[in-house]
């Protein structure tokens, strides 16, 4: 099964207005995030501080690499670079759905 290039395309720039609405809704919680550290320190705090501090840079870059793959032929990478910001948030779903794994 061959993959169209338009449909990529259209994929990537709904999957680009999104994640640009988002940034900067991103930025706020990355600059407080150090103050997670406040009530102690842990490694599932330090989880959060760095997961929260890096995914406005990984959501921007879910923006750019994609179409670099793009123009590269590459359609199936590009379109794995769209879940990046996903992964990168994994570590704060698992902290907040499952607490009982770092207790």
């Amino acid at each position: 099964m061959s993959m169209q290039p338009t449909t990529v395309k259209r994929t990537l720039i709904i999957a680009d207005i999104l994640y640009a609405a988002a940034l900067p809704l991103t930025i706020l919680p990355a600059m407080f995030s150090s103050m997670l550290s406040d009530g102690g320190s842990s490694p599932a705090v330090y989880t959060a501080v760095y997961s929260l501090l890096l995914f406005p840079f990984v959501l921007a870059l879910a923006i750019i690499a994609p179409w670099i793959f793009y123009r590269l032929k590459m359609l199936r990478t590009a379109l794995v670079l769209l879940a990046l910001p996903l992964l990168a948030f994994l570590p704060i779903l698992v902290l907040v759905l499952i607490p009982s794994l770092v207790a």
